[in-house]
């Protein structure tokens, strides 16, 4: 076969058909045009072994840019292996032979050695920046398969870094340039990451029936399936589903221990861990973590160290531990300026006075942000509530991990049941009379004379109101679901479940009168029916995007856009951010 024809089909990603015609045909006998494609193919594979045989057979004959293409697949095969060292030295060298040969594509794979292994350091920084100078080289040389890996591994860097909209762009180049090379395998791969982070970042709509979807199209990809039952887990926490989330992780754990991943499986303890402590077990939490730190070492892994102790910190914190935490908290910091990773340097400036609220691509984040600066805002209440994101309310209605809650109306006909770490959000009805029913029986076990003075008003007649009292009880174990039994009842009354916590109207809102309408009664008559409604919304909520004032007043994207500016030009609002994260906020 010609070195032309093997290098067309190793860049299209046929590395398996390329070995089938060659090394492991009957046979063969490899030439020196058609080795450095072998050994490719074969570190490609992850046949290692056989692809160092081979390289130290043909080293010395190799012209420098197949022996540094060699070198270069070698060593990221190095790496996967955990085989750092060695890994090192073969893109050292590959740095040297690129000082003496000024070859573009040398240079290509020169600083893409230098990229990847920045990467998997977690020094994304600096893989960004060597990226960058090995897109510049593939360009050069007009080398397709370059870019691809090129601006893929940036893409990845930009993305930790928090330059999210550009990271995905780069990503969205690399898939479009793979489908124009045919490679499918890189195509697959590209178009997985796009999703995991479009999952991760609150990007994507319905995003766990989209999980799903992709699980059932994974069987026999048990290495994918993981990853995916991973983040089904994570989104179902973030949802207040943790005894789904801990049945996920279960199924997630038979799949990993079929294959002895260990990274795989200390991603799941993490997980786990979190759940726990959402349950209230810090000590059985902090047995997870622990056993997260034996599968994967932090100490080649400084994103993975960063998640692990900062997990640790809150179990500590609500064990009520405070030792450790300072020493912890050091750590963090100094692993943070190591990778430079926007989530842990906001995770971290949550616990401190150095937050300030920001517009990104990352929604879920943002909506952290404001939990922790704005916890008790009406319009950070509906955010969590229209994106689903639950836990949060942890932190809103100051509720404890392991603790029994039933918040009412935590906005008008809105309201919550807190149960073993579970959060239950249900909109039924409610009316004023089963409101003041459970809060009689929250504070004392209450009879029936005492519900119907209470409630009604009335002296006690058992023949004329015990069915207004069986009613009542009746309509509010219908409201509570499968937690009726939180309302306990023998001969002497009724009551709450003392282990119940009882919160009404947590936020103190008003809904029954009218809003106060200074800051909207300042608006001039140039301003029209659809911008007073904005002006309006916005009492309730932190900032406007072009698609909520779409929404809220049934016009065009261009309509909205005009009014927006308007309002902008007139010093009612002020724009933040750029391109898809723009948001209007009051001025």
């Amino acid at each position: 076969m010609n070195q032309d024809m093997l290098e067309k089909r190793f860049y299209q990603g046929l590395a398996r058909e390329i070995l089938e015609e060659t090394i492991d045909s009957l046979g063969f006998v490899c030439t020196e045009s058609e080795a450095p494609w072998v050994i490719a193919s074969l570190a490609w594979l992850g046949r290692l072994e056989e692809a160092q045989w081979q390289l130290s057979r043909w080293e010395s004959s190799l012209s420098d840019g197949d022996l540094v293409m060699c070198r270069f697949f070698t060593a990221i095969a190095l790496a996967r292996f955990g085989q750092s060292q060695q890994a090192i030295a073969s893109l050292i060298e590959n740095v040297r032979t690129m000082r003496r040969n000024k070859d573009p594509r040398i240079a290509f794979f020169a600083y893409q050695g230098l990229a990847f292994f920045r990467f998997q350091t977690s020094r994304y920084s600096r893989a960004s920046g060597h990226a960058t100078k090995a897109l510049k080289f593939a360009t050069l040389e007009n080398f397709i398969f370059g870019r691809i890996f090129a601006s893929d591994l940036r893409g990845h860097s930009l993305v930790f870094t928090g330059s999210i909209s550009s990271g995905l762009r780069d990503l969205k180049a690399a898939q479009d340039l793979a489908r124009k090379l045919g490679n499918q395998a890189v195509q697959n791969s590209v178009e997985s990451s796009l999703f995991f982070y479009q999952a991760k970042f609150g990007l994507s709509p319905n995003v766990v029936k989209q999980i799903y979807q992709k699980i059932d199209l994974a069987e026999g990809d048990s290495y994918s399936k993981t990853m995916l039952l991973i983040e089904l887990a994570r989104q179902l926490t973030l949802q207040g589903r943790i005894s789904k989330s801990l049945n996920v992780l279960s199924q997630a754990t038979q799949e990993v221990f079929a294959r002895n991943n260990h990274k795989q499986a200390a991603k799941i303890k993490l997980r786990m861990a979190h759940n726990y402590l959402i349950q209230g077990n810090g000590e059985l939490a902090i047995k997870y973590i622990e056993g997260a730190a034996v599968d994967q070492d932090g100490s080649q892994d400084p994103v993975f160290e960063s998640e692990r102790l900062g997990l640790k910190l809150k179990v500590l914190n609500f064990q009520g531990i405070l030792k450790q935490t300072e020493a912890i908290k050091a750590q963090l910091y100094k692993l943070q300026k190591i990778t430079g990773v926007a989530v842990s340097d906001r995770i971290l400036k949550r616990q401190s006075s150095e937050l300030k609220l920001q517009h990104s691509d990352d929604h879920i984040a943002d909506l952290l942000d404001q939990v922790s600066v704005n916890p008790s805002q009406i319009g950070v209440m509906q955010q969590i509530i229209d994106r689903n994101l639950f836990l949060s309310l942890y932190q809103v209605l100051g509720v404890r991990y392991g603790s029994d809650n039933l918040c009412l109306n935590i906005l008008p006909g809105q309201h919550t049941f807190i149960t073993q770490g579970d959060i239950i959000f249900s909109k039924e009805p409610l009316s004023k009379k089963l409101v003041s029913f459970f809060k009689l029986c929250a504070d004392e076990k209450i009879d029936k004379s005492t519900i119907i003075e209470s409630i009604w008003g009335y002296r006690y007649d058992p023949m004329r109101h015990d069915h207004l009292v069986y009613n009542l009880v009746a309509k509010a174990r219908r409201f509570l679901g499968q937690l009726a039994h939180w309302i306990r009842s023998d001969e002497d009354g009724y009551q709450l479940d003392p282990k119940v916590t009882l919160q009404i109207n947590a936020l103190n809102f008003h809904h029954d009168q009218e809003p106060k309408r200074e800051w909207l009664d300042q608006a001039d008559n140039s301003l029209n029916i659809r911008q007073l409604m904005a002006l309006e919304s916005l009492k309730l909520a932190t900032h406007l995007t072009v698609r909520d004032y779409m929404e809220l007043t049934k016009t065009t994207k261009v309509t909205a856009t005009r009014d927006l500016r308007d309002l902008v030009d007139k010093a009612k609002l002020k724009r933040m951010g750029r391109g898809r994260a723009t948001a209007y906020i009051r001025t």
